[in-house]
Order: C-alpha cells, then structure tokens, then sequence
C-alpha cells in the first residue's frame, strides 16, 4: 500500500512540474520590455571592399550620447540637451576629426580607427549618427577638409610613410567614394580651398607637396633641406609653412619658414628643441642642462619672452592672442621629458591652461570628469572657437568649450 502510494505522489509530481515547464515554454510573457536585439557594428562584412557601401544605413541607425563623460551619464538628448563644458564626445578609437557645418548646424565628422567608418556628432543636440559604413582596411590616420565633404586617409599597420586614400562624403546618402592616390605620404592637411597638401621622403629630404584634386596634378612647394625633419603644414599652398629636425634632446633643433616658396631660418633654437605655431606666434621647448625652457618668440615683433613654466608644445593650441595648453598635474617636466612622452614612456594626467602673463587654470580635467586623460592632437574649432582634443591613452575625442568662458579669457 505504501508503495503505490509513493508512485502515484511521484507521478502527480512529475506531471505538475511538466505543466510549469510548459507553461514557461509558451504562455509566460516577457516581462523586460528594455531588452532589443544585438547589433553587429557591420566591421567584417565589408572587410575589403573599399570604396563601396555594403550597407546603408536607416533612419534608425543613430547612436545617442555614446561616450559621454563621467558628469553627462544623465543628461537629455536632443532638444533637452544642456551638455557639461568638458565632455568626452566618443569612445571611439578617433584617428581623425573636424568641426563643420551640416545642414546649417555645427557638427564634429570624425574616423574610426582600423575601419574607416565616418562619423558625425551633432553639437547642438549631442547625436552621434554613422555617415559612411564603407570600410577602409588599416586605417590609421585621417584628415578633413573644412567642408567636411572631403578626407584623406592614411592606410597601413606600421608607423611611417604610407599610401593614401582620398574620399568623397555624401552626407545625405550616406556614402563614402574612395580613390587611390599613387603616394607614400607623411604629413597631410587640406588646404583652404580643397587641395590636399603632404610631405614625402626622399633619400635626402622632405619634400612638400600639392594635390589639386580638381585637375589631378601634383607640384612640389619646398624642400627640407634634411630628412629627419619634423613639418607643421599650412592652410594654403604659399604658406607659411614650418619644419625643424625631429626632437631629441642629444641634438640641436632650430626652425625654417616657408613662404611661396622662399626658406627663412627664425632665431628660435635650443638641443632638444620643439615647436609649435599659432599664426605670427611660435611657442617653443628645449634643453637648458637638465631642465626644459618653454618660450614665445613673436615673428611680427621679433621679441621672445621665456614662460614661468615648461610646456610640451603639442599639448597647445590657441592664436595670437590667446594660448591654450595642457599642462600635466604634479610633474616637473625635464630636458628628457619630450623624448620619453613622444615614444610612449611617459604619460601625463593633464589640467586645461591659459597661459602667458595672465596665465590660469581653467579646468582640473581627472577632478571634473573623474578620467585621467593625456592631452594631444588638440584643434580650435573654426565655427565655435572650442577646444578639441584626444586622449593619447585610447584616442577618444573631448570637448573643452572654450567658447562659454570668452569672457573670463578676454
């Protein structure tokens, strides 16, 4: 008796749990309404086939408020949006970027890194959205010109000299047209009437170049001199243009002028020896026994003035009137101090700065955004008069709007 009573408990066990499970199988509701699909970014498919768009993309392929800054998590997108005066705008790795105007509304286009993707970030209402998802194989460095309808890009995994890309953006299809230019380039920018001026190696020097992309002719503009040179390029073919040998603190720099052509040697020198140009005026670094010495040398005036405190001028950007840089927290920089951060040895936790006479800090970027960030590749935008810049940690694009504290500057 015991025993078919056990058997019949167990049955009717067994058959309550099969009822739940069925139940669970195709009558339960799913209660998370949050959970949507998993999208792929698109990155492999097109792996290859450059210069055509394997995938368009919808109304709906729009990403909001990707990387945002540790303060912004709760803001609003859209006609809401009210964004913190220091934000990070990607997370992204960026290998290129430039302010300009879509649709008579101020944007950021920039490049992703390896793919080529281009993206545009809406400043006004903080929308990233996906412009091309034509994919460029290698893609590691990217300028545009300052219509945003034109980039050229440099390809390949190793650091150098490489073969170029020059593509078409359409922005209301959403394409990328890809041509081939026949160069192993170094530098590049567009000049401001869309022609692409770069530099190339020769056995002895490098040389200056430009591409008029409207009749596809190229003409040299000047000549190093010296190979191991170091070349800021300017915004139109004449000039002016900079080089000066590339930093090490064991050797003497010193800088050359190009205009229309014409080399000037400018009494600005120094062992290991840095610079930067903000139109008439050259902020420059170099060795003083074990220190580093930062000065302003004004071209129009002629007068060199020596700052309170060492810079690394590619932590700078600004104008004649005003100089922006990054200068690291609690760091004494020293006469080695530029070679170490160029090959990756050092990095720095980096504050925003005015500096000269009137020089403060305007920012505590690791305490306002709670991220320790390496200041490089800084730019002024041309429509909004902020400050971009990148991490050199994971090359993610920032925002500094230099813009909202005009007057505290002025």
């Amino acid at each position: 008796m015991n025993r078919n009573i056990t058997l019949i408990i167990s049955a009717v066990t067994v058959l309550i749990l099969l009822c739940i499970w069925l139940y669970l199988m195709f009558f339960s509701n799913q209660t998370n309404t949050d959970l949507g699909p998993i999208e792929g970014s698109g990155s492999f498919a097109e792996l290859g086939q450059v210069g055509n768009d394997a995938s368009r993309l919808g109304d709906g392929d729009v990403r909001q408020g990707e990387g945002e800054g540790t303060n912004n998590d709760d803001e609003m997108m859209g006609e809401d949006y009210n964004p913190d005066i220091l934000r990070q705008l990607t997370t992204r790795n960026v290998i290129g970027y430039r302010e300009v105007t879509i649709a008579s509304t101020t944007h950021v286009v920039f490049m992703e890194s390896g793919v080529g993707h281009v993206y545009s970030i809406n400043l006004e209402t903080g929308v990233e959205e996906r412009v091309s998802a034509t994919t460029v194989p290698d893609a590691r460095h990217a300028v545009f010109s300052s219509d945003g309808a034109m980039v050229a890009v440099k390809t390949g995994t190793n650091n150098g000299v490489n073969p170029i890309l020059l593509g078409e953006i359409d922005y209301e299809e959403k394409t990328l047209s890809v041509d081939q230019v026949d160069e192993e380039v170094g530098e590049m920018t567009f000049t401001e009437d869309n022609n692409l001026i770069y530099t190339t190696i020769t056995n002895n020097s490098v040389l200056g170049n430009v591409f008029n992309i409207k009749n596809e002719t190229t003409a040299v503009i000047f000549d190093t001199l010296f190979r191991e040179a170091t070349v800021i390029l300017g915004s139109t073919v004449a000039g002016p243009h900079y080089f000066f040998p590339k930093t090490n603190y064991t050797f003497e720099g010193f800088v050359y002028r190009v205009d229309e052509g014409r080399l000037t040697r400018l009494p600005v020198d120094g062992f290991g020896f840095t610079a930067n140009m903000f139109g008439n005026t050259i902020l420059a670094s170099y060795r003083d026994k074990s220190d580093l010495v930062t000065i302003i040398y004004d071209q129009a005036s002629e007068e060199k003035a020596e700052l309170d405190v060492a810079l690394l001028p590619d932590k700078c950007v600004g104008s004649d009137e005003n100089i922006y840089c990054a200068i690291p927290k609690n760091e004494t920089l020293r006469y080695d101090s530029i070679n170490k951060w160029y090959q990756g040895v050092d990095l720095f936790t980096d504050s925003l700065w005015l500096v000269g006479e009137d020089g403060e800090e305007l920012i505590d970027i690791t305490n306002h955004s709670g991220r320790n960030v390496d200041v490089v590749n800084g730019e002024i935008g041309e429509i909004s008069s902020d400050w971009y810049f990148q991490n050199k940690g994971d090359h993610s694009l920032w925002i500094y709007e230099l813009s909202e504290i005009a007057d505290i500057t002025e």
